[in-house]
């Protein structure tokens, strides 16, 4: 990834944000990943970003990448909900 979004400051448009987590979950050979469009349905988000792994040090790797990728973007994650143990 570039340094080219810390020099222009930190990521706020939520499609781009969510282009870059996928770009990170296939860099990271996540499986089924799909970007949904939820405006005018949620109230919570905007865009839903699913993928799946194949095993739990897979999925592990998958969610450190995309943590890595968004924080590198600006964007600090405060809460995140389930663990690859999770199923």
């Amino acid at each position: 990834m570039s340094d080219d979004n810390a020099a222009s400051g930190p990521v706020t448009n939520a499609l781009e944000l969510a282009r870059l987590a996928r770009t990170a979950i296939l860099e990271k050979k996540g499986e089924g990943v799909a970007l949904l469009d939820v405006r005018g349905f949620s109230s919570v988000a905007d865009y839903y970003l699913i993928a799946s792994g194949s095993t739990p040090p897979h999925l592990k790797g998958i969610c450190g990448a995309v943590q890595r990728t968004l924080k590198d973007a600006g964007v600090h994650s405060y809460r995140r909900s389930g663990s690859p143990e999770d199923g």
